[in-house]
């Protein structure tokens, strides 16, 4: 069953009155249902402004209006019940409704609109994944800049963030990733110092670090 719409009838006349309006699944929209059988959802908004009074007629031309709207509300809501749980790169947030089964047109205006009003900001979401990934997981920048990449961050953004960690942030990071590798038992300099350079921390640091040098 597509978005925006509930038990559509494909065969439905060119014009439809409305039959009755009420509560819709989410806080901003409201269910429209017609006289054809059909119904589809609408902003809350557009259901109070009286258009929609039991018995109005409306075109066909103003149904698909209609229903195109009631999704954008939809993938909004779906899309700020996402960003509360936690941030979400521009594209991690596009393929999450997608896979709910939100059109490409009712994505981008949503995305759009939560981006203009600072919901969405790929240079914030970068700036968090660092700082977390350095406290979880520390890695060189080689290897941050890889999993920027596959957050959908742009390149150019990825670097603005990743020029803002200090030389003393990226040794302490360093330092943190062999002292859990070295918890681990077993871990001879030239083991840890390969284990280091994996993880994308340059040669001469690593080597300086594992004793090498």
């Amino acid at each position: 069953m597509a978005i925006g719409r509930h038990d559509e009838d494909s065969n439905s006349q060119n014009d439809s009155s409305v039959l009755s309006v009420g509560r819709g699944g989410a806080a901003g929209v409201a269910r429209v249902d017609l006289a054809d059988g059909s119904s589809f959802f609408v902003p809350r908004a557009v259901a109070e402004s009286g258009e929609l009074s039991v018995g109005a007629g409306l075109s066909a031309e103003r149904i698909v209006e209609l229903r195109a709207l009631g999704e954008i509300e939809l993938a909004r809501e779906k899309a700020l019940a996402l960003l509360a749980l936690r941030d979400h790169s521009r594209m991690q947030l596009e393929l999450k409704l997608k896979l709910r089964g939100f059109s490409a047109a009712a994505i981008a205006r949503a995305v759009a609109e939560l981006t203009e009003r600072g919901y969405l900001d790929d240079l914030r979401f970068a700036r968090l994944w660092l700082a977390s990934r350095l406290r979880r997981n520390p890695e060189g920048r080689a290897r941050l800049a890889a999993g920027l990449s596959k957050a959908g961050v742009s390149r150019e953004l990825a670097s603005e963030a990743l020029g803002e960690l200090s030389e003393d942030d990226e040794r302490e990071a360093m330092e943190r990733a062999a002292e859990s590798l070295r918890r681990r038992g077993g871990m001879s300099p030239d083991r840890l110092a390969a284990s280091l350079l994996r993880k994308g921390f340059p040669v001469r640091a690593v080597r300086r670090l594992s004793g090498l040098e």
